[in-house]
């Protein structure tokens, strides 16, 4: 997936699993680590951490 938005023309945001091998595979981008909570019921949640993957600024 990182070469294919390496060749694109536009931007483009990507949200998608904190992982080490995700924080690999799109090092040539600008990588912001966020947490946010996943819901599963209105009085339970789940903390995660994603990466925000962009081209642009």
């Amino acid at each position: 997936m990182a070469s294919v938005l390496a060749g694109i023309q536009g931007k483009f945001l990507l949200s998608i699993n904190d992982a080490p091998e995700m924080q690999e595979a799109f090092k040539a981008f600008t990588i912001e680590h966020v947490t946010l909570k996943y819901t599963l019921a209105r009085e339970a949640f789940t903390t995660g951490k994603e990466l925000l993957v962009r081209n642009f600024g």
